[in-house]
């Protein structure tokens, strides 16, 4: 699992500046063909040659580059990293294999990396059974089986409360990937965000070995869950609402404030996820991949144990299972780490 993290390719994209003319026909082509593709996955910064502010932008690019000042012999021009690109025939022949040996995560042709692909599904299907997120669904299970509810509204509640959380995860995750697409024009602080981001993962990855060591022997409390006073308050909401005669209905904002309430513990495994995604060529079409296998162990649940009869051995075994659980979220906290800081000290 550690060479899904290891080599991964390098996050921090080069930023692509764009030297163009808003009346240059073959300037609107290249953005349209190939320019426009590439901005979920790199930072695009246009110029307007034809503008007293483009025309000495471009002046004191090519001066810092070595080259030549003067007019370009097409148009439009790019300039990535140390390499100028002018025309059309150019651009098409050479921007690809120039992304790719500047740290392109992988072709901005093939929307789904091997690699990529395999760290958000492993990290959304790991982080579906964290712990502070899974025992809440356990508790919604035993309740509702104390209070005497068939399979059929257990299945049914089950239905709402998922589509809940995964519309909750997802939105959040749109939001924050808007958040750190802006940031990446800020190579700094997005540099920052890889250290830190490295730093304190493997804080936490301490933190869940040593919870796991400490509850081997017996003894020992977790530190990574939910604060105590928001568990009392989620338990008391689903008491509250499982009591109500549509509960079912009601199940879905109860998943909506629960996510809400999770985030705290899941975000965790998402945020370092969520660097992942956003440099990625598809980042939506991986923010759904990541959120679906998050919520597919929340079906499984409701799917396997809705029938009451077994609601008490799924909690006995959870209970059982929480230090093997937390050691494999130690394990990935670790690897994510070591992800973040590789691609940190390369970009």
């Amino acid at each position: 699992m550690p060479y899904i993290f290891i080599f991964l390719s390098i996050l921090t994209s080069p930023v692509i500046h764009v030297y163009e003319s808003p009346e240059c026909p073959v300037c609107k082509k290249v953005k349209k063909e190939y320019l426009l593709p590439l901005e979920d996955t790199y930072t695009l910064k246009f110029h307007d040659l034809t503008s007293p502010e483009g025309a000495r932008k471009f002046y004191q690019h090519m001066k810092k580059l070595g080259k030549k000042p003067g007019l370009p012999r097409a148009l439009p021009v790019l300039v990535i990293n140390r390499k100028v690109l002018m025309g059309e025939k150019e651009i098409k022949e050479n921007i690809l294999p120039l992304l790719r040996g500047s740290s392109s995560p992988s072709s901005p042709s093939s929307p789904l990396s091997p690699l990529t692909l395999g760290t958000v599904v492993i990290a959304g299907a790991i982080d579906g059974i964290n712990p502070c997120a899974f025992a809440t669904i356990v508790f919604l299970l035993l309740y509702l089986s104390f209070l005497g509810k068939k399979r059929g509204e257990i299945i049914k509640t089950g239905i709402f409360f998922t589509i809940g959380v995964f519309l909750t995860y997802l939105l959040l995750g749109i939001g924050l990937q808007k958040i750190l697409r802006y940031l990446k024009g800020f190579h700094f602080i997005y540099y920052l965000l890889f250290i830190g981001g490295g730093i304190i993962l493997l804080a936490i990855s301490a933190i869940s070995f040593y919870d796991y060591f400490t509850f081997r022997k017996g003894k020992g409390t977790y530190h990574l869950g939910i604060p105590e006073k928001w568990r009392r308050k989620l338990t008391l909401l689903i008491s509250r609402i499982s009591r109500k005669k549509y509960f079912s209905s009601l199940a879905f904002p109860l998943g909506i404030l629960v996510a809400l309430h999770e985030s705290s513990c899941t975000g965790q495994v998402y945020l370092p996820a969520l660097l992942i995604i956003t440099r990625t060529p598809a980042p939506f079409l991986y923010l759904f991949l990541y959120n679906l296998f998050f919520i597919l162990p929340l079906i499984a649940v409701f799917l396997i144990f809705s029938r009451v009869s077994r609601i008490p051995w799924l909690e006995k075994k959870f209970q059982e299972n929480i230090p093997q659980l937390r050691l494999l979220l130690g394990l990935l906290f670790l690897f994510l780490s070591a992800f973040l800081f590789y691609t940190g000290i390369k970009g």
